[in-house]
């Protein structure tokens, strides 16, 4: 907090071309541009980027942390040119747009990254472009990766968690692959590292050797992750608690859980993981309602891994 009382967050709106290329840069190569021919070829990605993104900072960190994991200039364009011929993508980038693209991706040769016919058909439907370009980078991390990522659906909007917890709970739910020579918590911290890369997670609080402690979703990307979750039937997310669950959920999470109990009536033989999430009072709060800080700090969370039998 400042010393009028305000916090750090600021909300910012779209970027012109210039900051949209300079925030592009420093998500992308981690670094600011010095060298003079590196900083001209990135000017011509950051043109494409800004018309892509329509500069809106969210959709250019997510675009930016899709292609870290790209070879450039090969991949980098190749991506470009799946996202930029997404129908919609071209009504959203107006002429000027096109133009510049189709004259700086048509140089390139042969494409060396092409997106699976299943993800064209979802990013078709997609109305936005923070959504489309989402999607583009959701799809692109490996499987068992995702269903880490799924998990994240859990967790209240606004609310930090601990990576240590994360870890834990995909271990628990066997998410993560075992690798000679590395433990599952090593792999478990690598997977959110690689996450947090691809600016899918953000980080709210390392140590003093840069070890990740608290990390946080993006409120922006909540509605896009529920709809993930439920399309995959991975998860049940619900808001309260007197609520109906189907009884082949698999997994359950209340991110508002008021009441003291709940009670159910089907019989859920499929259903191996809930939490529960409880707002805790802060008695300096004085009544006051519950600030975002609060709201952050203040979630406790209850859960547990059970058989493939509950009643």
């Amino acid at each position: 907090m400042n010393k009028d009382g305000i916090n750090g967050i600021h909300m910012l709106g779209r970027l012109d071309e210039k900051r949209s290329g300079q925030l592009f840069c420093s998500r992308a190569l981690r670094k600011e541009l010095s060298d003079v021919k590196e900083n001209r070829e990135m000017s011509k990605y950051s043109k494409i980027v800004y018309y892509i993104t329509g500069g809106y900072p969210l959709a250019i960190a997510l675009l930016a942390g899709l292609l870290r994991f790209k070879e450039k200039p090969g991949q980098w364009e190749a991506v470009l040119q799946q996202l930029r011929h997404i129908p919609g993508m071209e009504e959203a980038q107006g002429v000027e747009g096109n133009k510049i693209t189709e004259s700086v991706l048509s140089k390139g040769g042969h494409i060396e990254w092409q997106m699976s016919p299943i993800t064209k058909a979802k990013l078709s439907i997609r109305t936005t472009t923070i959504e489309r370009v989402f999607l583009a980078s959701f799809e692109d991390i490996p499987n068992d990766l995702k269903s880490c990522f799924l998990y994240l659906a859990a967790i209240p909007k606004n609310t930090t968690i601990y990576a240590d917890e994360v870890v834990r709970i995909w271990m628990a739910e066997g998410f993560i692959k075992r690798q000679q020579g590395k433990t599952l918590e090593e792999l478990g911290h690598t997977y959110l590292k690689e996450l947090v890369l691809r600016c899918l997670v953000h980080i709210d609080k390392m140590n003093n050797v840069g070890i990740i402690e608290k990390v946080i979703v993006h409120r922006s990307l909540y509605g896009f992750l529920h709809s993930e979750t439920r399309e995959a039937g991975f998860m049940d997310v619900h808001g309260m608690n007197e609520v109906f669950v189907p009884p082949s959920v698999r997994r359950l999470s209340f991110t508002s859980f008021k009441g003291g109990h709940t009670t159910f009536t089907n019989k859920f033989c499929k259903l191996h993981f809930i939490i529960c999430w409880v707002q805790e009072k802060d008695p300096s709060n004085d009544g006051q309602g519950v600030n975002q800080k609060h709201q952050q700090s203040g979630m406790i969370s209850s859960f547990f891994v059970c058989p493939s039998s509950f009643v």
